[in-house]
């Protein structure tokens, strides 16, 4: 005998009777006793049958309750009709998890003060469906506070499209498996476990949406110290410190007393007179490989390394001594000193480092030798050392933004890609830059803080004329779809020509009046319909696709379809948006097909990005591919595209009214500035502002009346040109 998997459509009633099953066996009263009566199990056609006597099977559990809620069970010693299933306990209730009179603002206060992913709550949701209680998770992940509703629909509780037959087990099922990305369940959050772990709340965890702001909140200022001296904790809530240890997130208190974190030691009181404070170093992050984290550097060609305990304290200690400072029977002072509280650790640290120098010495050896080959080569050969130099293709010099007319076309300067954001999105320095990049070579690389591999925006380096772009390729994101979209032409040599807008003198990527040669074009595009859309996990998607055109500033829009429910097979929209690109050579256009889950965000299920300048007219396909640009078997969107130019009969009157709408938005972006950053305490400002954003739009109402220019705005649906499709 067993049980098999219902469907969905029976879970709502035939579930409730499956709890009573005991192995075979359904229970129910009468009169007041119990009664059991065997489901039997046999196969007819290779498809299970299901009966409690042999002349009447059913096809499911299901079909059967439902028979017999409707005809009496029949015995020599009663008759009865199934009623209404028994009541399950709640044996939810006394765990440390669930509360049962907590509200949303008290649950996210909660959670503020254990800075934890994982930490999690159960409450009563003030949502409910037909009457009945619903219920809500609120934890914490990625740093951030989030809800989830939990639904109860005949006697289950459903979490997006699982369900469990009680709170319990669905906390025991979210221990071992992920709820939310890669977290998982792990810390029951009550008033006990926050008097024992609980910090001070943690105000930016909560997630909401970005329409609400907090003004003139005003933050405790954070530090860092360095110990001076080694010291003893006397109470418990004290620390205990050794010589030049680093202590985090300091809050300075009157009395001579501090509070910090060192170590596993949180919100811990330390003397103020025993440490220094620390100079904040976040200016020179950019030149430092690990950014803040990085607090120095040492020489490990010719290190000395030495372990030893620490006696009263049972600690471990690491000593670094540098190569100068070794001497025949002498060592100098220790370059660094690190403790730890386990040997082995403190081994493996050893490990590390010993083999780093290893491989350091062995690279300086391998160099030696690659030397005095060159030399031996050259005696041989007779081919001089500076001779062999002149056959090079670039020449690394420094930058120097100044000197752009002076350079060569050999010389190449490299940049981190921080130091070039503010380069080419500074209006002024981004038009010198071009004139630079007609002249010299210029290459970017990711800083080094980017321990995750993630990527950053190539768009506005491309843009200002950089020939080389890297980016981390392990990693599937959208800088390296843009970056497969744009090396889509040219056959995919991996050599792309500059377009001919870029050459014109004064050219400025951030200043659309210098986009002479530009012509500027109005996209249509119609999303009609997909096919095998499957999302990275099990169970039926919601499909929509996002349309997004990516450029020049003045060229960024975005169309988002509604959401198909439940029908990634062959879904069907019918949708269409317009997009006035002003410089289609500087554009790529990127379809995203996601599915929206029950937290509200998007999870990715396939992309496509192209040049604007390669899009045809008319119905294409639009093959899909993954995160990592691999293409997706059978996945595809169907789309209508079409093209034309923006200027149509008059070019004078466009281009004013293209000036007109970039001026309105840089207006209205400026009004938004003034209003969130708290600069217009007596309202001049924003007058001001109102006024010249009145003037423009009464200008350009006048142009688009007169001259009957009726241009859509992107994002905008288009009503009139619909598909003739059915579903």
């Amino acid at each position: 005998m067993l049980f098999v998997d219902l469907n969905l459509k029976f879970k709502k009633i035939a579930l409730q009777f499956l709890r009573l099953l005991l192995v075979s066996s359904s229970v129910y009263r009468r009169d007041n006793k119990y009664n059991h009566c065997r489901i039997h199990t046999k196969s007819e056609g290779g498809r299970t049958k299901y009966y409690l006597i042999d002349q009447t099977c059913f096809d499911s559990i299901y079909d059967l309750i439902e028979y017999y809620k409707m005809n009496p069970l029949k015995s020599p010693a009663f008759e009865q009709i199934l009623g209404f299933p028994v009541p399950q306990q709640n044996s939810h209730l006394g765990k440390p998890w669930f509360h049962e009179k907590l509200t949303r603002q008290q649950s996210e206060d909660m959670l503020k003060r254990v800075r934890m992913d994982g930490a999690f709550l159960i409450r009563h949701s003030d949502h409910r469906t037909q009457g009945r209680k619903n219920y809500a998770i609120s934890f914490r992940a990625g740093g951030k506070v989030r809800h989830c509703r939990i639904q109860v629909e005949g006697g289950q509780f459903q979490i997006g499209s699982a369900s469990f037959d009680s709170l319990t087990e669905l906390v025991q099922y979210y221990e071992s498996n992920p709820l939310y990305r890669r977290m998982k369940l792990k810390y029951a959050i009550n008033d006990d476990v926050l008097k024992s772990i609980g910090e001070d709340p943690d105000e930016s965890s909560i997630y909401y949406h970005a329409v609400y702001y907090t003004l003139n909140e005003e933050k405790p200022e954070r530090i860092a110290c360095r110990a001076l001296y080694d010291y003893n904790a006397m109470r418990a809530d004290e620390m205990s410190f050794i010589k030049d240890a680093i202590i985090s997130d300091v809050e300075k208190h009157e009395g001579g007393w501090w509070r910090g974190n060192h170590g596993r030691k949180k919100r811990k009181w330390f003397p103020a007179n025993y440490v220094e404070e620390l100079e904040d170093s976040s200016s020179q992050s950019d030149e430092q490989q690990l950014g803040n984290l990085q607090q120095g550097s040492i020489d490990l060609s010719g290190i000395l390394v030495e372990t030893h305990s620490l006696p009263g304290n049972h600690m471990y200690l690491l000593s670094i001594f540098p190569r100068q400072a070794q001497g025949n029977d002498q060592i100098g002072r220790p370059a660094l000193e690190v403790a730890a509280e386990s040997l082995q650790e403190i081994l493996d640290w050893q490990t590390a480092i010993e083999e780093v120098r290893y491989k350091l010495e062995t690279q300086q050896q391998e160099d030696l030798k690659k030397e005095q080959l060159l030399d031996q080569q050259q005696r041989v050969k007779r081919i001089a050392r500076e001779m062999s130099d002149l056959v090079v293709y670039c020449r690394p010099v420094p930058f120097l933004l100044e000197g752009v007319e002076s350079g060569k076309y050999y010389q190449m300067s490299s940049f981190v890609e921080t130091r070039i954001e503010k380069i080419v999105k500074n209006k002024y320095q981004a038009g010198m830059f071009v004139a630079y990049s007609g002249r010299q070579m210029s290459r970017v690389y990711p800083k080094g803080q980017r321990m995750d591999s993630s990527n950053y925006d190539p768009l506005p380096m491309w843009n200002a004329g950089c020939q080389m772009v890297s980016l981390n390729y392990q990693t599937g994101d959208k800088p390296m779809h843009l970056n497969d979209g744009k090396f889509k032409q040219n056959g995919r040599c991996g050599y792309v020509l500059m377009p001919d807008c870029m050459f014109n003198p004064g050219f400025n990527p951030m200043d659309v009046s210098t986009h002479t040669n530009s012509r500027p074009i109005t996209l249509s595009i119609q999303v009609v319909a997909a096919r095998h859309l499957v999302r990275p996990s099990r169970g039926i998607c919601s499909p929509l696709v996002e349309v997004e055109v990516c450029g020049i500033d003045a060229d960024w829009a975005k169309f988002k379809t509604v959401s198909a429910k439940d029908n990634g097979f062959n879904p069907v929209w019918n949708e269409g948006c317009e997009f006035e690109i002003f410089n289609p050579e500087l554009a790529l256009i990127r379809f995203v097909a996601q599915d929206e889950d029950v937290f509200g965000d998007p999870n990715f299920i396939g992309q496509a990005t192209f040049p604007v300048t390669s899009l045809r007219a008319g119905f294409r396909s639009v093959p899909l591919r993954n995160q990592l640009n691999e293409e997706l078997e059978l996945s595809g969107l169907l789309i209508h595209v079409e093209i034309r130019s923006s200027y149509g009969e008059d070019e004078e009157l466009y281009t004013t009214v293209r000036h007109l709408k970039h001026s309105i938005t840089q207006l209205t972006q400026q009004m938004k500035d003034a209003t969130v950053g708290g600069q217009d305490e007596d309202g001049r400002i924003m007058d001001q502002l109102s006024s010249q954003l009145q003037q423009e739009r009464d200008a350009l109402r006048k142009l688009t009346k007169k001259d009957g220019l009726r241009k859509r705005q992107p994002n905008q649906k288009v009503s009139d040109r619909r598909v003739g499709l059915t579903d």
